[in-house]
């Protein structure tokens, strides 16, 4: 039987709480407080949208790659071939939303994401994270525009930044998950210890499955640099118990879409 995390932890929205009432305490405190108003803010600005206006759907499934490796593996492994986007996500924030220096021309309204239909599924592609502050807006957006049936997040962080009181244990890739109490599929993967924590668009999409009851899986992968053998170190994840196939690709596509410089972690 899965659960979210040992019985000790709990999510809020950005990370992990080793308060197991975290999440209940701040929804409450939501409901009957000025933060309302400070959550409203976050929810509606900056204004996201998906271009071109989309049907919203209901998916059985919504798959989520965060950052740039994850998304070069979805792109390889699972999307067909020349399969293109059938919608965007942008953002007309005046402010810059990304983390990093990058900084936009005035005016111009930014792509985050990008949205694939296939089969009874849709997969978002997000490859730069945004600042903290934006993260529950993005995720407002996502999971209002596909209304999924189940949620899958897979996401990269620095082997350098896991905690651990051993750590000869600890190689590259290492893998670790989080589930929400809502899914009934067995997973074979290990729990993300304390005191490690996720936070970003990864930790507000699982929060926001938990919350709204929706059977999530988050798949984080743990690693030194973006190479070929961190893409194919995703085949880890149990991705076949939710009826995703994942198929064989040869390093030379892979190498196609990584970066030159794959020695900083600052997008992956």
């Amino acid at each position: 039987h899965n659960q979210i995390f040992p019985d000790e932890m709990d999510f809020y929205t950005f990370g992990l709480s080793l308060d197991p009432h975290a999440v209940h305490q701040r929804h409450v405190l939501y409901d009957d407080s000025d933060e309302e108003e400070d959550t409203e803010k976050t929810l509606l600005d900056p204004r996201f949208e998906i271009a071109p206006e989309w049907n919203h759907c209901s998916a059985r499934l919504l798959l989520c790659a965060i950052g740039e490796a994850a998304t070069v593996f979805v792109k390889t492994h699972i999307l067909p071939p020349n399969l293109l986007p059938a919608a965007h996500m942008m953002c007309s924030q005046s402010d810059e939303v990304f983390e990093g220096t990058f900084k936009k021309q005035s005016g111009e309204k930014q792509q985050v994401s990008d949205l694939y239909l296939h089969n009874d599924m849709v997969l978002c592609t997000h490859v730069r994270l945004l600042r903290q502050q934006f993260a529950s807006a993005w995720t407002q957006t996502v999971m209002s525009a596909v209304k999924p049936k189940e949620v899958v997040v897979l996401t990269t962080a620095n082997i350098y930044d896991y905690i651990t009181s051993d750590p000869s244990c600890v190689s590259s890739p290492h893998v670790r998950c989080l589930c929400t109490s809502h899914l009934k599929q067995a997973v074979n993967v290990p729990l993300l210890e304390p005191p490690n924590f996720i936070n970003g668009e990864a930790a507000a999409v699982i929060t926001h499955c938990e919350v709204h009851l929706l059977p999530g899986y988050l798949h984080v992968l743990y690693h030194k640099k973006l190479d070929v053998s961190t893409i194919h170190s995703f085949k880890t994840a149990p991705l076949q118990i939710f009826s995703l196939e994942v198929r064989q690709a040869s390093d030379e596509n892979i190498k196609k879409l990584l970066p030159k410089d794959t020695t900083s972690m600052l997008y992956t």
